[in-house]
């Protein structure tokens, strides 16, 4: 079993990530929106074809 990504409070603690700026951006608002209940917005990627990973 892989283990679960960090948080982005950890990364940022760390300074030591191989994300770029826009995918942990990315990362907080999504932590942010479960904290507040504020509704995701599904990638268009998933909704096509959930198969095409």
């Amino acid at each position: 079993m892989p283990t679960p990504p960090k948080p982005f409070s950890v990364l940022t603690n760390e300074n030591k990530s191989h994300r770029t700026k826009a995918e942990l951006k990315q990362r907080e608002e999504g932590e942010k929106a479960l904290a507040t209940g504020k509704a995701l917005k599904e990638r268009p990627r998933g909704r096509v074809n959930p198969y095409s990973f």
